[in-house]
């Protein structure tokens, strides 16, 4: 990963004050049928047996973002997924948390889909860094 991606003015020349993302109704129903089937798989794998409880599956997207950091100490992000080749050791992991988070959205029947695109808009009509000072 590029050093410049922390650069908010570097960030800023290449987006031109545009979002990265056009968020849209496929896109929102889309990630909550991803929810569903992230879920059913769990759930087919035995990870939801015997029902975890939400501290539980917090912890483990706790755990898998901790991987990432982990990773990143060790000076190993880049390197090649051994589970998932051609994607790197980040990427894995972040795909590890998102997955986690998926199967708790589909186990409590969230609409994580439409709370992202809602969310996503609603951010960007947020002040500078939402009005703090980090």
């Amino acid at each position: 990963m590029a050093d410049d991606v922390y650069d908010p003015e570097v960030v800023k020349d290449k987006v031109a004050g545009e979002p990265l993302v056009e968020f849209d109704a496929r896109f929102a129903a889309l990630l909550t049928l991803l929810a569903r089937s992230v879920y059913g798989t769990h759930v087919r794998k035995g990870f939801h047996s015997p029902p975890r409880t939400v501290p539980h599956l917090m912890g483990m997207v706790a755990t898998e973002l901790s991987e990432i950091i982990e990773n990143d100490r060790n000076g190993v992000s880049a390197s090649e997924s051994g589970k998932i080749p051609p994607f790197n050791q980040m990427e894995e992991e972040v795909a590890d948390a998102i997955l986690r988070l998926l199967d708790f959205a589909g186990l409590h029947g969230l609409d994580v889909g439409g709370a992202v695109l809602a969310k996503a808009r609603y951010n960007e009509k947020r002040p500078h860094l939402h009005g703090k000072r980090y």
